[in-house]
C-alpha cells in the first residue's frame, strides 16, 4: 500500500508548530487552596500565556504561601516549564 502524505482532510499545517501542555498546580502554606479552571494549555513553541489559578485562604491560615504552576508538554514529556508565585492576604 502506498501512503500519500496528504491524506488528512483538512490542513493541519497551522497546528504543527504548536504543542499542548498538561497543568497542575499546588500550594505550600497551610490554609491556603489552589485550582486551575482548565488543566491544559496550548500554544506555539517558544511562546507563553496567561494561566488562571484560583487561590483561596481559608481563615486562621498563615498570611503568605507559594503557589507553584508546573506545565508539561503532551507530546514530550522531556520539555516541561514551572512557575513560582507568592501570594499574600
Amino acid at each position: 500500500m502506498v501512503s500519500e502524505p496528504n491524506v488528512h482532510p483538512v490542513d493541519v499545517s497551522a497546528f504543527l508548530n504548536s504543542d499542548v501542555y498538561r497543568l497542575s498546580v499546588s500550594v505550600e502554606g497551610e490554609g491556603w487552596t489552589v485550582q486551575l479552571l482548565n488543566g491544559l494549555a496550548a500554544l506555539e513553541f517558544g511562546g507563553s500565556q496567561q494561566v488562571v489559578v484560583y487561590v483561596s485562604q481559608q481563615e486562621g491560615g498563615v498570611p503568605s504561601a507559594t503557589v507553584t504552576l508546573h506545565a508539561l508538554s503532551e507530546s514530550d514529556p522531556s520539555k516541561s516549564a514551572t512557575a513560582f508565585v507568592k501570594v499574600s492576604r
